[in-house]
């Protein structure tokens, strides 16, 4: 009987497959009309209108300049996602996507839908074209590119979304609105990746169930101009990985407000675990690069505000960047309520605190250690390498590198002119090189995928192998990638 389900399962995937049908739309129906083509395509009211105008494996294809909400009614399934693609040059694009009656406004609304692919192509784009501070734009409110609330299994990728909240820098504009995407109580795994996302309060925030909990993984996009490059308040457990994003610019949001709460919370990546329910697992922070100006209202570069069940949100960081020319409040790693949290081979180059522990372990101050490993890092320019804002200790502290900076006491510290270029690669004969602990138990390679060796001394920082020259960061590039 169980061979005989299995065989039954995969011959209705046979038949999806055989079935998955293209369907072309556009903000008015064209030709035909039969959605064989964009020439004959159907309109966005027709396919917004019902249920059934697609299933699992089909392919949606947006055409020309849409100006109203895409609001599919149809879910795929696991194995045979729904896929949303933006033919060449095809965009989302109104002043805002608010609809008043409703008090909802999003370029793609995937509020409830599961299995789904919202691929950019060659270069789609959802913007919003004056939406933002208020005298300045003709809507001030609060959109999404695309809304994931209630969804689950979603994929995001070769995206650029725009505008969703264009603030003016020093402003008095105290409204925290518009994201790239938003959503809350998703389940299942959801990517977000290769995207760019500019000019909104958040890049990317997502919460899971707060039973179910769920998979993120956001990679390789460039997030700038926001207040928060990516944020989460979790639910559930939460497996997340934030590797291969470049973070910049988030001055805009800057500015003493004289309304709501008094300030903004600028951080690139900011997680929490309010709800003793949230719990984030194999968290891992990886290989992004956070640069810029990000104003006088963050907090931290990376910022963990664990608050529920201790040892909540273990993690580990690892071959960052951070070279920002404004520094961080609190520091660029910082750790709030956090345990063991491993800090490897990351370069702190701006001002203010590299690492802070704040806060005893749920207030006990009978227990103060932190297990806050810190090693093969390089300290360049910072005012203070590891900080303490209550009666913490770190974990094990060696083989980093301190340069224009106070000393740690490691063991093996460097101490000399680490020799490295813009970019933070060593040059040859660099003090860097060979003088690390191997730490290839909890990774393998630098941060652009060259090998850490297997055996014998790693190079200190992001990078493992010398180079006399690099290069800007540059916008991370248009890969395509199958949710799994």
């Amino acid at each position: 009987m169980r061979f005989r389900q299995i065989a039954l399962f995969a011959a209705a995937l046979i038949c999806v497959h055989a079935y998955a049908k293209d369907v072309y739309i556009a903000q008015a129906a064209a030709g035909l009309q039969d959605g064989s083509s964009c020439a004959n395509a159907q309109s966005v009211a027709w396919f917004n209108r019902t249920s059934g105008q697609i299933a699992p494996g089909d392919t949606v294809h947006l055409c020309g300049v849409i100006s109203t909400m895409v609001e599919p009614k149809d879910d795929g399934i696991s194995g045979s996602p729904i896929t949303i693609v933006f033919e060449k040059d095809a965009k989302i694009s109104a002043p805002s996507f608010w609809v008043g009656v409703r008090q909802f406004g999003t370029g793609i609304n995937l509020d409830k839908r599961h299995f789904y692919i919202v691929d950019g192509g060659q270069n789609g784009t959802i913007e919003a074209t004056s939406n933002g501070t208020p005298g300045v734009n003709e809507h001030s409110d609060d959109i999404s590119g695309v809304d994931t609330d209630r969804a689950g299994d979603i994929t995001i990728h070769n995206l650029t979304i725009t505008g969703m909240y264009r603030r003016t820098p020093y402003s008095h504009d105290a409204n925290k609105y518009g994201c790239g995407s938003w959503g809350g109580s998703m389940t299942g795994t959801n990517i977000f990746e290769n995207n760019t996302v500019t000019d909104a309060n958040c890049g990317v925030q997502w919460n899971t169930d707060n039973t179910q909990g769920g998979t993120m993984i956001v990679r390789n996009n460039s997030i700038s101009r926001v207040s928060w490059g990516f944020a989460s308040g979790g639910g559930g457990p939460v497996r997340l990985q934030f590797y291969g994003n470049q973070l910049f610019d988030g001055y805009v949001w800057s500015g003493q407000i004289q309304t709501g709460d008094g300030h903004f919370h600028n951080d690139p990546f900011h997680i929490w675990t309010t709800s003793s329910t949230t719990s984030f697992q194999q968290l891992a922070v990886y290989n992004n690069w956070v640069f810029g100006d990000w104003g006088d209202n963050s907090t931290g570069a990376f910022y963990f505000e664990c608050q529920g069940p201790a040892n909540d949100c273990p993690a580990l960081i690892y071959n960052n960047i951070v070279s920002s020319k404004s520094g961080f409040t609190n520091g660029a790693v910082a750790l709030k309520y956090a345990e063991h949290v491993r800090i490897f081979n990351n370069v702190f180059a701006s001002p203010g605190n590299a690492i802070q522990i704040e806060d005893n372990t749920l207030g006990d101050t009978s227990t103060p250690t932190r297990y806050v490993d810190v090693e093969n890092n390089l300290f360049y320019g910072v005012n203070t390498p590891m900080a303490l804002n209550d009666n913490s200790t770190y974990g094990t502290v060696d083989h980093n590198a301190y340069w224009d900076t106070s000393v740690g006491n490691d063991a093996h510290k460097i101490t000399g002119n680490p020799k490295v270029d813009s970019n933070f690669v060593p040059a040859p004969g660099s003090p860097l090189i060979g003088q690390g602990v191997n730490l290839s138990a909890y990774f393998t390679v630098d941060r652009v995928g060259s090998p850490r060796p297997s055996s014998g001394a790693w190079t200190i920082g992001a990078y493992e192998g010398a180079s006399g020259s690099g290069s800007k960061p540059a916008a991370p590039p248009r890969l395509t990638a199958t949710p799994k």
